[in-house]
């Protein structure tokens, strides 16, 4: 039977894609069927016209939330060009990515969880925060977002023309920023120390450390070893952020807040 895609040598002796199951999932009302498929082939390479064909179906008709999500993430990882222009219009138009919209600078809020909680919804609103969004090469985060929901709430912010993200468990908060457009570049440093070491320093708790390793594991994925942690001057005022953390490979940055972390 005719394979439809190159299978990763990585796992070419655990997945089997034929073109056949691929014909199965567009007449089938099964969920459990299309996900368990779907999860497969997320574990192939390919960039055949079928295969595009057949994930743009699913990301714009699937009625399923969780098939319409992760057809969108397999679009743009394997045809990050060709499916440019439908991976705006799915930012656009689809639920799955309704953010909550704030305004940090309009706010007027003396907290964080007062300026979280004053979301604006506007249509023009959300046609800059995508514009943004693209310009920033944000949507690898925004199409993966739902892989950090149980954990994180995730906000955009119009006047710091960055995520914040707010820590469930650790009731915390960060910024997620891009390098060219650091919204907090101009707050002094303290200290800055390696991630990987993490023992206790004078500007830095191991309950801080802890709670921020903890969250780059999820988010990042990234060796702790590649990654500075910078404790900053500007935390003690509420809303500003007390850490900072960075990497000289990477042009994002992720800034923490103070609240959850005292």
């Amino acid at each position: 039977m005719e394979k439809i895609a190159r299978i990763d040598d990585d796992y070419r002796n655990d997945v089997d894609i034929s073109q056949n199951q691929v014909i199965k999932i567009k007449g089938s009302r099964n969920k459990a069927f299309k996900l368990n498929l779907l999860r497969k082939l997320e574990k192939i390479e390919f960039n055949g016209d079928e295969m595009f064909e057949f994930l743009k179906d699913l990301a714009l008709t699937d009625a399923n939330n969780e098939i319409r999500y992760m057809a969108s993430k397999m679009i743009y990882k394997n045809y990050p060009k060709r499916g440019k222009s439908l991976i705006k219009w799915l930012l656009m138009n689809d639920s799955n990515y309704n953010f909550r919209i704030i305004n940090f600078s309009k706010s007027k809020r003396n907290n964080f969880s007062d300026i979280i909680n004053s979301s604006i919804e506007k249509t023009k609103n959300r046609e800059k925060m995508l514009s943004e969004i693209i310009d920033n090469d944000f949507e690898r985060f925004v199409l993966s977002w739902k892989d950090y929901s149980n954990d994180v709430q995730i906000f955009y912010d119009l006047d710091l023309r960055c995520f914040i993200l707010y820590l469930k468990k650790d009731d915390n908060y960060a910024y997620f920023c891009r390098r060219a457009t650091d919204p907090f570049q101009s707050i002094p440093i303290n200290t800055v120390i390696s991630i990987s070491k993490t023992r206790k320093s004078k500007d830095v708790s191991k309950k801080v450390l802890n709670t921020i390793i903890v969250f780059l594991k999820k988010f990042l994925r990234e060796k702790k070893r590649e990654l500075q942690l910078a404790s900053l001057t500007g935390g003690k005022i509420n809303y500003l952020p007390k850490f900072k953390v960075f990497s000289r490979k990477h042009e994002f940055i992720i800034y923490f807040g103070s609240e959850g972390l005292k």
